[in-house]
């Protein structure tokens, strides 16, 4: 049987922008993957040993094509990266499955599948789970499986979780456009968080209230993140890149009380303006962060700026919630209709 790597011609790969002589030498590279018949490992192999950032795109694009002939007639996935042995057996879940005595993760989710509660609580202990209440039993299935009830009675607030480790330990490294690097301890974020939760109640925001974040990944967008869920409140996201429209259809939809947003965004050099998006948005009052003090910015009246906002209470006391306790909003693309909200839980 040909494979369908052997049926590149050498002209194939001159169209797509390599000279004859390397079209050959990738040809001959290509020959030698003649025996290999799984199509996947065959993929694995040429993506680590032939195929590099210095040949096109177009060629990389031909071969994955070509490679997965078999896969795309049987309707079978075609993965374009696949890890090396290796490096599967470094990552923490199959360190989790060795120690659970499991042999690969097909056990793994046999065994998920079938002793769920069991499957929970190990789940838990291995996360550290920091519960307030511990949970009656780790998944009910008493209503019935497609309404099961994971860690059901238990109170907790998932970002105690979060601040497990030392605190002078590394948390946070954060870069700015100029390449400036902002280095954040444990204890640092963790002050910071509790700022953010306090400022948030002190505001009179309850338990279940709605706030967006519209930002770009910051060391404040960390801590207002988890603040938001340590307050019991729930995260809307909101990208930055969203026009005005679309981010009113977002609002529309999940009716935030506050947003965490900047004055404007800084993309290769240039300053874009971000507070302006929202400035005609009736109901929603901005903490509003600056990236540079050059734009001016005309507060509403129930504005607030970053620094005022910010309690004096540092004291990190996060509200207990039930697991299922929604905690971000997420949304799908939007692009075949209405954007689709798509609450994260505590667990």
């Amino acid at each position: 049987m040909v494979k369908p790597l052997l049926s590149i011609a050498i002209e194939q790969l001159v169209a797509r922008g390599l000279n004859r002589a390397k079209a050959e030498e990738l040809a001959a590279q290509l020959a030698e993957l003649a025996t290999v018949d799984d199509e996947s490992l065959r993929w694995q192999t040429l993506a680590s040993r032939v195929l590099s950032p210095a040949l096109p795109f177009a060629v990389h694009e031909l071969l994955y094509q070509e490679n997965y002939g078999q896969h795309r007639q049987q309707q079978l996935p075609c993965p374009a990266w696949i890890p090396q042995t290796e490096v599967v057996a470094k990552t923490h879940l199959a360190e989790w499955i060795g120690a659970l005595g499991l042999a690969s993760y097909e056990e793994l989710h046999d065994w998920s599948v079938n002793h769920p509660e069991e499957f929970a609580n190990t789940l838990a202990a291995a996360l550290t789970l920091c519960f307030q209440d511990p949970p009656l039993r780790g998944c009910d299935t008493s209503a019935g499986v497609e309404n099961a009830r994971w860690y059901s009675q238990a109170r907790l607030n998932i970002v105690e979780s979060c601040f497990q480790a030392d605190d002078d330990a590394l948390a946070v490294i954060a870069g700015d456009e100029q390449g400036q690097l902002k280095y954040l301890t444990y204890a640092q974020l963790k002050a910071l968080t509790a700022r953010v939760a306090n400022g948030l109640a002190e505001l009179g925001l309850q338990p279940g209230d709605r706030v967006a974040i519209c930002m770009p990944m910051t060391v404040n967008a960390v801590a207002a993140f988890l603040g938001i869920i340590a307050a019991g409140c729930s995260v809307v996201t909101i990208a930055d890149s969203f026009s005005v429209a679309e981010m009113a259809v977002r609002f529309e939809i999940t009716q935030p009380k506050r947003i965490f947003i900047q004055d404007e965004i800084i993309r290769n050099g240039k300053a874009h303006p971000l507070f302006e998006k929202i400035a005609a948005q009736q109901g929603l009052p901005a903490i509003l962060l600056r990236a540079s003090d050059s734009r001016d910015i005309q507060l509403r009246r129930e504005d607030i700026e970053w620094d005022d906002f910010l309690s004096a209470d540092n004291d990190l006391n996060c509200v207990p919630c039930s697991p299922d306790q929604e905690t971000t909003i997420i949304f799908s693309s939007g692009t075949t209709g209405q954007p689709k909200a798509i609450p994260w839980d505590h667990t």
